[in-house]
């Protein structure tokens, strides 16, 4: 098998993340207020004032990515937690307990934001957390309507979520003790926006056929969009990793080498078997180009603007569209992606404790393979819990769904 060329931007996430982690446990040592919040959770908000954002997700991810899955889920579980809800929250809740982290765990919260735009189980866990810490949690809740990304959202819907925002900057000057600052929310906004535009950028890179980078590059390259969205040091990064994918393309650099199967990524990542998951594709010449995951923070950015009802307006909109993948949705985004992407396979996630990404799978299955004509492959597993991974049978399966396929041409 060729040798992998790495990407030399991807190092600078090293020093980028641990300044991040001792950046939050710092400036809580001096004062400043740690406001915990969901992955797609309102961070423009966080960064407009004396705050800053931390993620519970996160560190679950880092928990099960450093291999101690297994030891804090089931710490949770001996807490009576049951053993099928989502491993995020059973990872993170058992280092609350065991105290076992690879980064020394983050900081306790002064305040709470959740937003259902991503996940309404998730309310629970940070019930959980509001509970545990006696800190106050201010919930945004974001109606579905069963309209997709494509479709305009019921303008009483946005006014009903728009409303919440400005609750919440009232919230948050209550919380925080600190005026809401116009020009800084402004150009906080300013930077997640370039930001979410870059990050598109390096996700379209892999329509290139051979693609520059894997999944698995994009999944390391995400960190910044999620907890530093709104940074200086995020934009910057973004912006060099885009000038190296160019340059990666125009010296025909492959993130598979020799690549032969351009597939689709639906759901979650394996955290707990990256590695292992990472090496079986390698072997097998596939590259995941393609998923719903990556580009959800590029789907919630807004513009900068000097009206700030026009602002929540926007953010608003993006927010209930982003909450909206219909089964229907999600079929017709693959069968673009399978155009766009030029691909020749797809992959579907049954995720044991997320089934919320799991819904309508066998539909969409059958949708893709009327609408393109290409079969896909269901696997049973989890993002996050260990027990559920098994190495062999995932070999298996892909190898006799790949007899169901051409390569693609070179």
């Amino acid at each position: 098998m060729a040798e992998v060329e790495n990407i030399e931007t991807l190092k600078q996430l090293k020093e980028i993340n641990f300044y991040y982690y001792v950046g939050l446990k710092q400036a809580q040592e001096k004062g400043t207020k740690i406001a915990y919040l969901n992955a797609l959770g309102p961070i423009e908000f966080i960064y407009a004032f004396d705050a800053l954002p931390a993620y519970p997700e996160n560190h679950a991810v880092v928990l099960q990515a450093k291999r101690m899955a297994l030891e804090t889920a089931q710490a949770a579980e001996a807490r009576g937690f049951a053993p099928d809800i989502c491993s995020y929250a059973r990872c993170d809740l058992g280092y609350r307990f065991s105290g076992k982290s690879p980064i020394g765990g983050i900081p306790i919260p002064d305040l709470i934001v959740y937003s259902s735009a991503q996940c309404f189980t998730l309310f629970k866990w940070f019930e959980e957390l509001s509970r545990m810490y006696n800190v106050p949690l201010f919930v945004l809740d974001i109606p579905g309507q069963g309209r997709g990304l494509r479709a305009a959202p019921d303008k009483f819907a946005v006014t009903y979520v728009k409303e919440q925002l400005y609750q919440l900057i009232q919230w948050l000057e209550d919380k925080l003790g600190q005026k809401f600052d116009l020009s800084r929310f402004r150009e906080t906004v300013r930077l997640s926006n370039e930001a979410s535009k870059l990050f598109y950028m390096v996700l379209l890179a892999a329509q290139k056929v051979p693609a520059p980078l894997t999944l698995f590059d994009q999944y390391l390259a995400m960190a910044p969009i999620v907890d530093q969205r709104g940074k200086k040091v995020t934009v910057d990064f973004y912006r060099n990793l885009v000038e190296e994918l160019k340059d990666r393309i125009s010296r025909g650099i492959e993130g598979v080498p020799g690549e032969k199967y351009r597939f689709w990524w639906d759901g979650l990542p394996l955290w707990m078997a990256m590695r292992d998951f990472y090496q079986i594709l390698m072997e097998r010449k596939i590259n995941l180009v393609a998923n719903n995951y990556t580009r959800a923070w590029c789907q919630l950015s807004f513009e900068a603007k000097d009206d700030l009802d026009q602002m929540l307006e926007q953010y608003a909109t993006n927010l209930i569209r982003s909450f909206d993948p219909m089964i229907r949705e999600r079929s017709f985004d693959i069968a673009i992606a399978i155009k766009q992407y030029q691909l020749n396979g797809y992959l579907l996630h049954s995720d044991h404790s997320c089934r919320f990404l799991s819904l309508g799978l066998m539909d969409t299955l059958k949708t893709v393979h009327k609408i393109s004509g290409i079969p896909g492959l269901l696997l049973d597993t989890d993002h996050g819990d260990p027990r559920l991974y098994q190495s062999e049978i995932m070999r298996n399966r892909l190898d006799a769904y790949l007899e169901m396929l051409k390569p693609i041409a070179r």
